[in-house]
């Protein structure tokens, strides 16, 4: 799916996701994923031989990540975390939320996004993931911490949480943590089997040993015969005791920005968006029924320009749209500047959902709130 902002992006995604030929590119591609596959092979050896050591955080730390760049739903699956835990946990116990701040322009250090009470700055000062988060769960402390153990601190120190949910802490080796949980993309789990940038691999598939729970998204795109040779291929890699869950997400429906249910719409409509995987979210749309009369995709975390805001109004006008469709994600960087569009903003809420192993994610939280 091209995006405006540049055919040279969509053909490096393309060859990094094995979807395209690298051709020319190929040679120097390759020198650059031996450095970068050599630094971060020596840094996780420094870890496995106990060189280096991750501290020890005041509270119980759940991780949530991936072994790919891009979307596989660490995001959505944290929320999915934060409502079991608000649903299971006694009146006495809590937890919060840490995130890097990718895309936030916070300054160093920790940066509270939400306190338990109310918000704080909202994008570009917060990155757009963790305040999307805050901003659905409300009364759950969110922070941005480039050092996770700085973050988990602050939250134990500041709110006396019990646990500490780490968004996007897989390769994040500098914490310790009681449950480290992997997502693997159903329909493109390890990408070209290469290492960025050759490919979407963060590290080496063998990371995978590290995993306590994988769960693999996107499972209802795969037949049972699929889903099957995908789960016996992560049991080869993974621990003999790593429990495989499955989950789906799906658009539930539709809010104003003052997230208020919104009818579905029921004529043509513009959507856009700037997330890791676009090509998603206009199939779902589609699977809603939404007719789509136009659609632009633009790179993951885009700040939308005033020149974005005009180019998507005047699409949207010049294909007679009857309102403009975007995520949540998209959403929160557009607050103070909604209006400026011209047409009514949908924004699409996007849940996920287990369809397979319940029980083991179940169980696994058990053990962190007792």
């Amino acid at each position: 799916m091209t995006r405006p902002d540049g055919s040279m992006r969509d053909r490096v995604e393309a060859v990094m996701r094995g979807q395209e030929n690298p051709g020319a590119w190929g040679a120097p591609l390759w020198v650059v994923e031996k450095i970068y596959g050599s630094g971060v092979k020596a840094r996780n050896a420094l870890y496995d031989l106990h060189i280096l050591k991750p501290a020890q955080a005041p509270c119980k730390i759940i991780s949530v990540g991936n072994l790919t760049v891009g979307g596989t739903g660490k995001t959505p699956f944290v929320m999915l975390m934060a409502e079991k835990l608000i649903s299971s946990a006694p009146d006495d116990w809590s937890f919060g939320i840490v995130s890097r701040g990718y895309g936030g322009k916070a300054k160093q250090g920790v940066h509270v996004v939400c306190d338990g009470a109310a918000l704080g700055e909202g994008p570009p000062v917060s990155a757009d993931e963790p305040y999307m988060l805050a901003k659905k769960l409300g009364t759950i402390p969110v922070v941005c911490a480039p050092r996770r153990i700085e973050g988990a601190v602050e939250l134990v120190k500041r709110f006396g949480v019990d646990a500490v949910i780490i968004d996007d802490g897989f390769q994040h080796r500098a914490i310790s943590r009681n449950l480290n949980i992997l997502l693997v993309d159903a329909l493109n789990p390890f990408g070209n089997g290469h290492l960025f940038p050759r490919g979407v691999l963060r590290e080496h598939v063998s990371g995978i040993k590290r995993a306590d729970l994988v769960v693999i998204t996107g499972a209802d795109g795969l037949d049972g015969e699929e889903r099957g040779e995908l789960a016996h291929r992560i049991t080869r890699l993974a621990r003999r005791d790593v429990d495989i869950i499955a989950v789906d997400g799906r658009i539930t429906g539709f809010e104003d920005m003052d997230a208020n249910p919104s009818p579905p719409p029921d004529a043509p409509v513009y959507a856009f968006c700037a997330i890791a995987n676009p090509a998603y979210f206009k199939n779902e749309l589609e699977k809603k029924n939404i007719k789509l009369a136009g659609f632009k995709a633009f790179g993951d975390h885009h700040w939308f320009s005033d020149e974005d805001i005009e180019r998507i109004r005047a699409d949207a006008t010049g294909c007679e749209a009857s309102a403009i469709v975007t995520t949540e994600k998209d959403a929160v960087r557009l607050i103070d500047r909604y209006k400026r569009l011209g047409f009514a903003l949908k924004v699409a809420v996007w849940k996920m959902e287990i369809t397979e192993g319940g029980e083991k994610l179940d169980s696994a939280i058990s053990e962190i709130i007792g």
